[in-house]
């Protein structure tokens, strides 16, 4: 996309901006095979107009569960990962006003909800007025014994942190192998401080190992995973001196 365009989408209005979603999502939905960089930040192209698939897996004070509050499985594989931004009403988001990072460029959060009178917002769990603009950050997951896809979605700037070292992880080990590598990662916590001065727990994608796709079936729905062994320190520090 040139720099035009994307001056031009970020000007767009919510409406224009959701309406351009749609048509880029068409297309992609039309083309037979993917370009080969199409991963390359850890992202995937919107094929589905779904966001949540499969399980809703939630990370609330620390602890993992899924929209039951049964237990998810403590090691999973991170897929991909990207931001939407949605408009929430009764609750919950509208599907209607969400406008998904992977086809559309992002509006300012800050400016949409700021065109909203804050009379109309609705109340959070806290019983204060909540933002109905909220951006959401998206991991899919999956379980390679099961095939049973995982998804977790969050709002909260705990869930911004984890998500982006993940990404930033992902990145470095991919420049570093030279591949498109996947992680498997294990659901766990941190402690993060709060603007009170106090603390409490966040979501943590823990790196317990490393896939690769094979490259033959890159782009089939059920991709042949190979393990790939950890850089050494020598990788990490670009400093092997060869004799």
């Amino acid at each position: 996309m040139s720099n035009q365009e994307t001056k031009s989408r970020a000007t767009r209005t919510p409406a224009q901006v959701l309406e351009q979603q749609q048509q880029d999502a068409e297309r992609d939905r039309q083309v037979q095979a993917l370009p080969e960089a199409a991963d390359d930040d850890f992202g995937a192209p919107a094929t589905d107009d779904r966001i949540i698939q499969g399980v809703l897996a939630k990370c609330v004070d620390g602890n993992w569960r899924d929209r039951d509050k049964l237990p998810v499985p403590s090691k999973l594989l991170a897929l991909t990962t990207f931001t939407v931004v949605q408009r929430w009403r009764d609750r919950k988001p509208d599907p209607k006003a969400t406008i998904d990072g992977r086809v559309s460029s992002l509006p300012d959060v800050d400016e949409l909800n700021a065109k909203i009178p804050e009379r109309e917002w609705e109340k959070g769990i806290d019983g204060k007025p909540r933002p109905p603009w909220q951006r959401q950050e998206i991991v899919y997951l999956l379980d390679e014994a099961t095939a049973q896809k995982f998804t977790f979605a969050s709002g909260t700037i705990g869930a911004q942190i984890a998500v982006e070292e993940l990404r930033d992880r992902v990145l470095w080990m991919r420049q570093l192998r030279g591949r498109k590598v996947l992680p498997i990662v294990e659901l766990t916590n941190k402690p993060m401080k709060t603007r009170h001065g106090g603390s409490k727990l966040r979501p943590h994608f823990a790196i317990a190992e490393w896939r690769e796709l094979s490259a033959g079936l890159a782009r089939e729905a059920t991709p042949l995973l190979e393990h790939v062994k950890p850089p050494t320190v020598a990788e990490e520090l670009n400093d092997k001196i060869d004799f």
